[in-house]
């Protein structure tokens, strides 16, 4: 290993090791949570592949991979680029620990006024009731209703499993059509309320109600004939329980062997002989492999996008292709789908200006990392709570997609807020003009809570 792993690791090592030590209950846990996902889904890959015999290990894992272009790749920018989110963003918690940011307090001053009340529960329910018929109800009008014995009937292998993905990307997305927005974000953010009042309150009604979303969740995202997004969810489980203070460490390894055999079990439907070591294989380097095709691809064969802050999903400026682009270059011979190479978002705005603009993009990931610390500092009730997990599953999308991806795309939080604000809405509807004329229901409701 070169000189320059040496000096950056050794330096993200520091940082990271005075940040567990010192940074203070607030910012620690979100910190954690994209340190952690970023080193297991990157980190660990990169260096590997970035080894004097990297490249033979990836075609061994990967042979389908064309390592033409990337044999020269592993330089002092590949490894600066590597090690940047967990130094930068740490040292810059360190450094401006009693730092308090004039919008911070805003926020704390808003969550410090939430009430927990009667008509959250029954707004919970209308909200979960209309987000099950509406998503049943694409379901049911595209036609892919019986996805889920469709994936487990051993009918399909994994070309026709990714043409059957894209197929109904085609077909449910698009103006008008929320099916994804709801089945990855709307539907785990709202469980997040059943979830917080469970374990906060230990009522059944409670109770039932998150059993109920976590069926309904589940079943959503399978019939989408994908993993990531039902092993996101788990993730997100996991960072609830870690706020709650439940998250013991068996509970933690019953959830990480029943990510990785959920994993193993679905994959063995597409690929034979499929094993649990390959399933360790494939999340340690599906999305480090892209990497040192994202050093190597820019600038040197193809220019730096334009800037676009996220206007091309509103029809403005140009769209930002940089995940298919390196696709293109990493698998050049697959011709019968557009694949996309996933990158960290400050890998994906490197693709847009260089190193300057990666970097700008961590600091990004470091304000909301603050935000989320002084949020839990203020926590009061279920919807902070809700917003708090939500936005830590969008820490662990910022060490997989783009800064516009984890705010505004199907998997953004922007899709999290919005039945947030409709909770917050509904409930203050429910209390201020229903309750006066139902004393009865609600004294019996408050009563059950």
């Amino acid at each position: 290993m070169s000189f320059d792993f040496y000096l950056h690791a050794g330096v993200a090592v520091i940082a990271a090791w005075f940040g567990w030590r010192r940074l203070d209950t607030g910012v620690l846990l979100p910190w954690t949570i994209f340190v952690v996902a970023y080193f297991l889904t990157t980190v660990i890959g990169a260096i590997i592949i970035g080894m004097p015999d990297g490249l033979d290990f990836l075609q061994l894992f990967n042979p389908s991979v064309d390592v033409r272009f990337v044999q020269d790749a592993v330089n002092a920018k590949y490894w600066f680029l590597l090690f940047l989110p967990i130094t930068l963003i740490t040292l810059l918690l360190l450094f401006t620990r009693r730092l308090i940011l004039p919008w911070e307090k805003t926020i704390s001053n808003w969550f410090q006024r939430e009430n927990i009340n009667w008509a959250y529960f029954i707004a919970t329910v209308i909200l979960t009731i209309l987000l099950t018929l509406y998503s049943l109800m694409v379901l049911a009008t595209k036609d892919y209703l019986g996805n889920i014995r469709l994936a487990f009937s051993g009918e399909l292998d994994f070309q026709a499993t990714i043409l059957l993905r894209h197929q109904m990307m085609d077909a449910m997305t698009g103006r008008g059509i929320y099916y994804y927005e709801i089945a990855y974000v709307s539907f785990p953010t709202m469980s997040w309320i059943a979830l917080y009042r469970a374990l906060q309150s230990g009522s059944n009604k409670w109770r039932m109600l998150f059993c109920f979303q976590f069926m309904i969740i589940v079943f959503l995202l399978l019939s989408s004939m994908q993993k990531a997004p039902l092993l996101i969810y788990l993730i997100g489980v996991l960072i609830a329980l870690a706020y709650m203070g439940k998250l013991k460490v068996y509970r933690l390894a019953m959830l990480g062997v029943l990510g990785l055999s959920l994993l193993t079990f679905m994959q063995s439907y597409y690929v034979d002989d499929w094993t649990v070591l390959m399933s360790v294989f494939h999340s340690v380097f599906r999305l480090s492999s892209s990497f040192i095709y994202y050093v190597a691809v820019y600038p040197q064969h193809e220019a730096y996008q334009p800037v676009n802050y996220g206007l091309g999903l509103l029809g403005v400026g140009v769209s930002m292709r940089d995940n298919l682009v390196v696709f293109d270059y990493m698998y050049p011979d697959v011709f019968w789908t557009q694949g996309a190479a996933a990158g960290a978002s400050h890998l994906r705005a490197y693709s847009q200006g260089g190193i300057i603009w990666a970097s700008l993009a961590t600091i990004i990931v470091w304000l909301l990392i603050r935000l989320l610390g002084r949020l839990r500092k203020s926590l009061s009730g279920p919807v902070g709570f809700a917003l708090l997990v939500q936005s830590g599953v969008t820490l662990y999308y910022l060490t997989q997609t783009s800064l516009r991806g984890a705010a505004l795309e199907s998997y953004g939080l922007l899709w999290g807020v919005i039945p947030l604000v409709a909770l917050v809405v509904l409930s203050s509807i429910l209390r201020n003009a229903v309750a006066p004329k139902t004393s009865r229901l609600r004294n019996f409701i408050a009563n059950g809570l």
